[in-house]
């Protein structure tokens, strides 16, 4: 693909409308990570880690990776 192919879609097509609510996905689940860390950093401080806040951490992570893989692909 080359340079010039990519740049600001139409906005009336249904990808984009679907790559702008990835786009907003993402930014949630980023929020959702920033959260579980900082809980999870407080509850070990406290004593009482969470057990599911690495695994939920890194499934976050790996749905935030694919989702934002169209708005790369396309915002470039």
């Amino acid at each position: 693909m080359s340079r010039e192919s990519v740049g600001e879609p139409e906005s009336s097509s249904p990808r984009v409308a679907f790559i702008e609510f990835s786009v907003d996905i993402c930014q949630l689940i980023l929020i959702a990570l920033m959260l579980l860390v900082s809980i999870s950093v407080v509850c070990r401080v406290i004593g009482e880690p969470l057990e599911i806040s690495e695994e939920l951490a890194g499934y976050l992570l790996v749905g935030f990776t694919f989702l934002s893989l169209a708005g790369c692909a396309v915002y470039g």
